[in-house]
């Protein structure tokens, strides 16, 4: 389950930001939550896992203004991403991500699971060594995620698998890259 959950979130989030784009004049930002569950002011994300292909799930995203902005800065009639950039490289961006959910497992048992991961962008100082960032003094940032990103935290428990704690942590955990 825990695999699953991570690459769709993964895809779908990235597909998200760099396969479409959210055009201003398509929809008014207000505040509160829309009918698919995005709240852009507070940059927050609320909506059952059917909208990810995921059947008894809940998932929370909660992102920055470099990741996804609620504001049109530069008139190009789209929200915003990486404001100053060309790409989300030194953009400072992070995102997460808070799974929550249920399954019958094999006996027909109830089981339940949490997921929480982070993303954050890498700057031009970081190097990809063996499909994980490092930054400039040596330390492990993350692992990569599309030559931009790199996954600096995931936390996964599950009553049916026994899994529970830190899957992954490299540098900074929950704090901000930059």
């Amino acid at each position: 389950m825990k695999k699953i959950l991570s690459v769709i979130f993964i895809v779908s989030m990235l597909t998200m930001m760099l396969g479409t784009s959210v055009f201003a004049d398509e929809f008014v930002v207000e505040k509160g939550f829309n009918d698919d569950g995005y709240n852009y002011k507070a940059h927050l994300y609320v909506g059952g896992g059917e909208a990810w292909d995921v059947e008894d799930a809940q998932l929370v995203m909660k992102w920055n203004e470099a990741w996804l902005s609620n504001k049109d800065k530069d008139a190009d009639g789209k929200l915003d991403r990486h404001l100053g950039y060309d790409t989300y490289i030194d953009s400072g961006e992070w995102c997460t991500n808070h799974w929550r959910g249920t399954y019958v497992d094999d006996q027909g048992k109830s089981q339940h699971y949490t997921e929480t991961c982070k993303i954050v962008a890498v700057t031009s100082n970081d190097e990809l060594v063996d499909g994980y960032w490092i930054d400039e003094n040596g330390k492990v940032i993350g692992e990569d995620i599309w030559g931009q990103f790199a996954l600096t935290l995931d936390v996964y428990n599950d009553s049916g698998t026994g899994d529970h704690g830190v899957y992954y942590k490299g540098q900074p955990g929950l704090g901000n890259l930059q």
